[in-house]
């Protein structure tokens, strides 16, 4: 079992637990990371992916929630444009929107 030292114990479970949280968010972030550069190693292969990384800009508020400018797009009723894909592959690719936004 885990043992408590110096602060930690100090720290009552309740803040133990968000240290503990925080850890986890940090490895899933760092999951998440790892797996966007071995899928696209630094780069777009496609417009198919191009389009994909504009739903998920969508997604943040780049755009109009769930259209693209680029790629194989179908024409919605309402004249926006929308990538015909599922919405999986666009929330992998979420936090390099994320990444994106942050670095204009």
């Amino acid at each position: 079992m885990f043992r408590e030292t110096g602060l930690e114990a100090c720290m009552g479970p309740e803040l133990l637990r968000k240290k503990r949280t925080g850890a986890a968010r940090s490895a899933s972030f760092l999951a998440w990371a790892s797996l966007l550069v071995f899928a696209f190693a630094g780069g777009l292969y496609s417009t198919d992916v191009q389009a994909q990384l504009e739903v998920s800009g969508s997604l943040i508020g780049q755009r109009p929630l769930l259209t693209a400018e680029h790629g194989w797009l179908v024409q919605g009723r309402n004249g926006l444009e929308y990538a015909p894909h599922g919405i999986g592959y666009s929330l992998m690719l979420l936090p390099a929107a994320l990444c994106g936004a942050a670095l204009g």
